[in-house]
């Protein structure tokens, strides 16, 4: 019996979801004749890639089962009927289809597999119309439980009889992995989960077969012995990760990304997986298990309530894991990269995140001179605020299986609105200059000064500074020693840590000047109507001397390598 799909799909109608489909879509056909069908069907197994029960050289050997039905709709979607499987050597399937006109009828063919999945009753179909990979078994022979094959085809009738010949092709990708850990731990029975960029685990149909909408989520494996079969969702640059814990000890593997397409078998050799190399995850692997500490006051934005992570956006280009850094101060290096953790970066382009058609974040080349990448066309055409792909926090979001939308980074507005509210000073903490917003309104500084004394701190002359102020700004008057005294002020600190331009490191920017890129995006065209430049806006926190230091919003190019902090939403 060939499974497909789910066996609750029946539980309920899932039609507004479809992106195509209309308010009649899957419904009983009003008119039309009752026609005798017999069908020859094939199957599209892809240029290296067959879908089902035994691995062959260079495919996955498909066979039709006994009990194989077929769900017949017309181009609209209304339901015409079911056929059933005749020969499954053959593939011929027969049945009574209502609804057809005399001549050409265009036609969707459906196979969701198993008669207990396709009712009797035709106009259960339409809940088949999606797909939950969230679990999966992991096994050669389970891949059936979770496919989604679809033919478009015609029907000529000539009176009561009409013969189909039509090609199903496969909606999702197969792919075969094999779990290698380095001290040589095996797994018996244990659960894995993967996670990852762009990693889809539920999705619906359209009409035509294709993907309609995609949810992000991790998939896990239940008593997993390592050789792992999965189905998997269409997705450009999906980076997979696999997390296991056996005895006690967790393990990690990330791939590089790639793209996996629909009616694909991705796999290593006949028989033989992709490896994956599994670490053991030490303590230090700044590879974050729960959510990042919170740090400052509530920012109303709009609607919600956000406050600042406690430190500044990191990404692990080996297990390819995103994570904040455990205190305001902490950076990696001038550079963005460093000889002891060459892995770890902590300056972006604008929009690498690795979503979609994002860029990756990640080194341009092999030795680290030409990041970050100096395609100022990539992503040159999105002026979206705060869209989804290009916003950070969606990326770290996604990681820790939140909605979309809990972590973000400000938009322009809201660094503006931001910096305009709160009391901001320059500073210093732990040698290291920076930007402090401090709980209180900009005006009130007797606040200020109560908020500093919590800290040791005593400053009489003291004001909030003007967003876009030029004047000279002196980081002298507030020193801090510790973390522990910002986080005894309940304060925000943005430290001044350097940025990435072209090919060039500007290792000398460090402690001088620093962007914080905001999630907004900008298409300019110069004046002469033919330059055309992708612009990101960014935080431009600068100390260059005493007579020339700013704080101001402003355009940045896109290649440039900048920080990011990312706000949470608290409400």
């Amino acid at each position: 019996m060939n499974h497909c799909l789910i066996k609750n799909f029946l539980a309920a109608a899932i039609l507004s979801a479809l992106t195509s489909c209309t308010s009649d879509a899957l419904d009983t056909p009003s008119s039309g004749k009752t026609v005798k069908v017999t069908a020859k069907a094939s199957v599209d197994h892809g240029d290296d890639s067959r879908s089902a029960l035994s691995e062959e050289n260079g495919s996955i050997a498909f066979a039709w089962s006994s009990d194989d039905r077929l769900l017949v709709t017309d181009a609209s979607g209304t339901t015409l009927g079911i056929l059933d499987i005749d020969n499954a050597r053959s593939g011929t399937f027969s049945g009574t289809l209502t609804g057809l006109d005399e001549g050409r009828n265009d036609i969707n063919i459906y196979h969701f597999g198993s008669s207990d999945a396709l009712s009797a009753s035709a106009t259960d179909a339409s809940s088949l119309l999606s797909l939950d990979i969230s679990s999966q078994e992991g096994k050669l022979t389970s891949l059936r439980n979770t496919d989604m094959m679809f033919a478009s085809t015609s029907a000529n009738v000539t009176g009561s009889e009409a013969t189909i010949s039509f090609t199903v092709t496969r909606s999702t990708g197969f792919a075969h992995y094999k779990l290698n850990f380095t001290d040589g731990t095996t797994l018996s029975g244990n659960r894995v989960t993967v996670s990852g960029t762009n990693l889809y685990n539920r999705c619906t149909f359209n009409l035509d077969g294709s993907i309609a909408d995609k949810t992000p989520g991790d998939i896990t494996v239940e008593n997993s012995d390592g050789d792992i079969y999965l189905t998997i969702i269409p997705e450009r640059d999906m980076a997979l990760t696999f997390t296991v814990t056996v005895d006690g000890n967790s393990y990690s593997g990330t791939l590089p990304s790639r793209t996996y397409n629909a009616n694909r078998f991705f796999r290593m050799a006949q028989g033989e997986g992709i490896e994956v190399t599994m670490d053991a995850v030490g303590e230090n692997d700044n590879t974050p298990s729960t959510e990042a500490t919170l740090i400052g006051p509530e920012i109303t934005l709009g609607y919600n309530k956000y406050r600042f992570t406690g430190g500044n956006l990191f990404f692990n280009t080996k297990n390819r894991q995103w994570g904040v850094f455990g205190s305001q101060t902490e950076y990696v290096t001038k550079r963005g990269w460093d000889e002891g953790t060459a892995e770890i970066i902590d300056l972006f382009g604008w929009g690498a995140t690795g979503i979609g058609n994002a860029r990756q974040p990640e080194y341009w080349d092999a030795d680290k001179t030409l990041y970050p990448s100096t395609q100022e066309t990539e992503n040159q055409k999105i002026i979206e605020i705060k869209a989804t792909q290009y916003d950070w926090g969606t990326a770290y979001g996604r990681q820790l299986s939140v909605d979309d939308g809990t972590y973000v980074t400000p938009t322009k507005d809201e660094w503006n609105t931001i910096l305009s509210t709160f009391f901001i000073h320059p500073g210093t903490v732990n040698g290291i200059k920076g930007l402090l917003i401090l709980p209180c309104d900009n005006s009130d500084a007797t606040k200020a000064n109560e908020i500093l004394s919590t800290a040791g701190i005593s400053q009489d002359d003291i004001s909030s500074i003007k967003l876009g102020q030029t004047d000279a700004l002196d980081y002298t008057k507030i020193v801090l020693d510790s973390n522990d005294q910002l986080t005894a002020m309940n304060s925000v600190f943005l430290p001044i840590v350097g940025y990435g331009k072209d090919a060039s490191i500007h290792e000398t920017d460090v402690n001088i000047t620093t962007y914080y890129w905001n999630s907004s995006g900008v298409f300019r065209v110069s004046s002469d109507g033919k330059q055309k430049t992708a612009d990101g806006y960014s935080l431009c926190i600068s100390c260059s001397d005493l007579v020339s230091t700013k704080v101001i919003v402003t355009t940045r190019p896109r290649n440039y390598g900048n920080c990011v902090r990312l706000l949470k939403k608290v409400n």
